[in-house]
Protein backbone atom coordinates (compact mmCIF):
# COMPACT_ATOMS: atom_id res chain seq x y z
CA UNK A 1 0.00 0.00 0.00
CA UNK A 2 2.78 2.39 0.23
CA UNK A 3 3.24 2.39 -3.31
CA UNK A 4 -0.17 4.70 -4.02
CA UNK A 5 0.78 7.20 -1.42
CA UNK A 6 3.58 7.59 -2.91
CA UNK A 7 2.63 7.78 -6.08
CA UNK A 8 0.06 10.09 -4.95
CA UNK A 9 2.69 12.54 -3.34
CA UNK A 10 4.74 12.58 -6.48
CA UNK A 11 1.78 14.18 -8.32
CA UNK A 12 0.82 16.61 -5.96
CA UNK A 13 4.70 18.18 -6.16
CA UNK A 14 4.54 18.15 -9.73
CA UNK A 15 1.35 19.79 -9.89
CA UNK A 16 2.23 22.29 -7.01
CA UNK A 17 5.51 23.21 -9.23
CA UNK A 18 4.11 23.47 -12.16
CA UNK A 19 1.53 25.92 -11.49
CA UNK A 20 3.53 27.68 -8.90
CA UNK A 21 4.74 30.28 -11.47
CA UNK A 22 3.98 34.11 -11.42
CA UNK A 23 1.12 35.35 -13.57
CA UNK A 24 2.12 38.54 -15.71
CA UNK A 25 -1.53 40.79 -15.78
CA UNK A 26 0.54 43.69 -17.30
CA UNK A 27 -0.17 41.58 -20.39
CA UNK A 28 -3.34 42.46 -20.48
CA UNK A 29 -2.49 45.88 -21.28
CA UNK A 30 -1.58 44.22 -24.67
CA UNK A 31 -4.69 42.19 -25.37
CA UNK A 32 -7.21 43.09 -28.28
CA UNK A 33 -10.08 41.63 -29.60
CA UNK A 34 -10.10 41.24 -33.41
CA UNK A 35 -13.93 40.46 -35.26
CA UNK A 36 -15.19 41.07 -38.82
CA UNK A 37 -18.75 41.80 -39.03
CA UNK A 38 -20.92 41.06 -42.96
CA UNK A 39 -23.14 43.20 -43.94
CA UNK A 40 -25.43 42.45 -46.71
CA UNK A 41 -24.79 46.18 -48.87
CA UNK A 42 -27.19 45.49 -51.90
CA UNK A 43 -29.06 42.53 -54.23
CA UNK A 44 -30.57 43.72 -57.23
CA UNK A 45 -31.27 42.64 -60.86
CA UNK A 46 -31.83 44.79 -64.16
CA UNK A 47 -33.06 43.88 -67.87
CA UNK A 48 -33.02 45.59 -70.79
CA UNK A 49 -36.18 47.90 -70.29
CA UNK A 50 -34.21 49.52 -67.53
CA UNK A 51 -31.35 50.68 -69.72
CA UNK A 52 -33.88 52.35 -72.18
CA UNK A 53 -35.07 56.20 -71.73
CA UNK A 54 -39.10 56.89 -72.43
CA UNK A 55 -38.46 56.75 -76.36
CA UNK A 56 -36.58 52.96 -75.65
CA UNK A 57 -33.21 54.47 -76.50
CA UNK A 58 -30.13 53.25 -74.63
CA UNK A 59 -28.92 55.37 -71.93
CA UNK A 60 -25.61 55.56 -70.58
CA UNK A 61 -26.49 53.97 -66.91
CA UNK A 62 -28.73 53.00 -64.39
CA UNK A 63 -28.39 53.60 -60.83
CA UNK A 64 -29.70 52.09 -57.34
CA UNK A 65 -29.22 54.04 -53.85
CA UNK A 66 -29.22 52.64 -50.67
CA UNK A 67 -30.12 55.30 -47.51
CA UNK A 68 -28.11 54.58 -44.26
CA UNK A 69 -26.46 56.41 -41.89
CA UNK A 70 -23.40 54.08 -39.91
CA UNK A 71 -22.76 55.02 -36.29
CA UNK A 72 -19.33 56.43 -35.52
CA UNK A 73 -18.94 55.02 -32.16
CA UNK A 74 -16.46 51.95 -33.21
CA UNK A 75 -14.54 54.20 -35.69
CA UNK A 76 -11.56 54.37 -33.70
CA UNK A 77 -11.13 50.64 -33.81
CA UNK A 78 -12.20 50.30 -38.11
CA UNK A 79 -8.66 48.60 -39.32
CA UNK A 80 -10.64 48.14 -43.02
CA UNK A 81 -13.50 47.28 -44.90
CA UNK A 82 -14.04 44.92 -48.08
CA UNK A 83 -16.52 45.37 -50.49
CA UNK A 84 -17.53 41.57 -52.14
CA UNK A 85 -20.00 41.73 -55.45
CA UNK A 86 -20.48 38.72 -57.34
CA UNK A 87 -22.08 40.12 -60.71
CA UNK A 88 -24.04 38.00 -63.38
CA UNK A 89 -24.07 39.82 -66.61
CA UNK A 90 -26.23 37.75 -69.32
CA UNK A 91 -26.35 40.41 -71.67
CA UNK A 92 -23.40 40.31 -74.72
CA UNK A 93 -22.81 44.04 -73.72
CA UNK A 94 -19.88 45.13 -71.29
CA UNK A 95 -20.84 47.16 -67.91
CA UNK A 96 -18.54 48.96 -65.23
CA UNK A 97 -19.83 48.81 -62.13
CA UNK A 98 -19.40 51.50 -59.73
CA UNK A 99 -19.59 52.75 -55.90
CA UNK A 100 -19.85 56.08 -54.40
CA UNK A 101 -20.96 57.47 -51.13
CA UNK A 102 -22.34 60.62 -50.62
CA UNK A 103 -23.44 63.40 -48.00
CA UNK A 104 -26.87 64.06 -46.17
CA UNK A 105 -26.53 67.23 -49.15
CA UNK A 106 -26.61 64.44 -51.69
CA UNK A 107 -22.86 65.43 -52.99
CA UNK A 108 -20.32 62.88 -53.96
CA UNK A 109 -17.61 62.18 -50.80
CA UNK A 110 -16.18 58.96 -52.26
CA UNK A 111 -15.91 56.97 -55.26
CA UNK A 112 -14.21 53.24 -55.04
CA UNK A 113 -11.34 52.54 -57.29
CA UNK A 114 -11.25 50.51 -59.10
CA UNK A 115 -14.46 50.24 -61.15
CA UNK A 116 -15.38 47.02 -61.87
CA UNK A 117 -14.94 45.78 -65.45
CA UNK A 118 -17.81 43.56 -66.25
CA UNK A 119 -17.38 41.40 -69.83
CA UNK A 120 -20.29 39.78 -71.72
CA UNK A 121 -22.08 36.77 -70.49
CA UNK A 122 -19.83 36.33 -67.02
CA UNK A 123 -20.02 36.03 -63.93
CA UNK A 124 -17.56 37.84 -61.90
CA UNK A 125 -16.51 37.95 -57.94
CA UNK A 126 -14.52 41.10 -57.07
CA UNK A 127 -13.17 41.75 -53.96
CA UNK A 128 -12.26 45.47 -53.16
CA UNK A 129 -10.79 46.91 -50.27
CA UNK A 130 -11.41 50.64 -49.14
CA UNK A 131 -7.61 52.36 -48.18
CA UNK A 132 -7.40 53.18 -44.28
CA UNK A 133 -7.00 56.86 -45.31
CA UNK A 134 -10.44 56.54 -46.61
CA UNK A 135 -12.70 54.63 -44.08
CA UNK A 136 -13.79 58.18 -42.68
CA UNK A 137 -16.13 58.44 -45.42
CA UNK A 138 -18.02 55.29 -44.10
CA UNK A 139 -19.16 57.47 -41.40
CA UNK A 140 -19.44 60.61 -43.27
CA UNK A 141 -21.66 58.63 -46.16
CA UNK A 142 -25.43 59.11 -45.50
CA UNK A 143 -26.02 57.48 -49.20
CA UNK A 144 -24.69 54.87 -51.17
CA UNK A 145 -24.96 54.88 -54.62
CA UNK A 146 -24.53 51.90 -56.98
CA UNK A 147 -23.87 52.94 -60.76
CA UNK A 148 -23.94 50.61 -63.73
CA UNK A 149 -22.21 51.91 -66.95
CA UNK A 150 -23.17 50.50 -70.64
CA UNK A 151 -20.25 51.97 -72.75
CA UNK A 152 -21.70 52.27 -76.53
CA UNK A 153 -21.13 48.64 -78.22
CA UNK A 154 -18.29 48.31 -80.31
CA UNK A 155 -19.87 45.60 -82.81
CA UNK A 156 -22.98 47.88 -83.04
CA UNK A 157 -25.69 45.96 -81.24
CA UNK A 158 -28.16 48.11 -79.97
CA UNK A 159 -30.40 47.16 -76.34
CA UNK A 160 -34.09 47.28 -76.89
CA UNK A 161 -36.65 46.05 -74.55
CA UNK A 162 -36.67 42.38 -75.94
CA UNK A 163 -33.07 42.47 -75.67
CA UNK A 164 -32.60 39.04 -73.81
CA UNK A 165 -30.59 39.46 -70.21
CA UNK A 166 -30.41 40.06 -66.44
CA UNK A 167 -27.47 42.09 -65.09
CA UNK A 168 -27.62 41.16 -61.54
CA UNK A 169 -25.59 41.87 -57.92
CA UNK A 170 -24.95 40.36 -54.72
CA UNK A 171 -22.85 42.56 -52.79
CA UNK A 172 -21.47 42.36 -48.90
CA UNK A 173 -19.57 45.04 -47.12
CA UNK A 174 -17.23 43.11 -44.52
CA UNK A 175 -15.90 45.37 -41.86
CA UNK A 176 -12.76 44.46 -39.57
CA UNK A 177 -12.06 45.70 -35.92
CA UNK A 178 -9.58 45.70 -33.99
CA UNK A 179 -10.59 46.49 -30.29
CA UNK A 180 -7.07 47.65 -28.41
CA UNK A 181 -8.57 48.27 -25.10
CA UNK A 182 -11.11 46.26 -23.25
Amino acid sequence: MKTPKILVLIICILLFQSCAKEVDFDQIDDASVETSYILTFVNTSFTAPEFLNDLNQEIEYTSDFVQTKVDDSSQDYLEKIELTAIIENSFSRNFIFGLQMFNAAGELIYTLEPVIQILPNSVETTILEIPKEDLHFLYEAEQFGFIFIMPPATNGDVVNAGTPGLLSIKSSLELFFNFREI
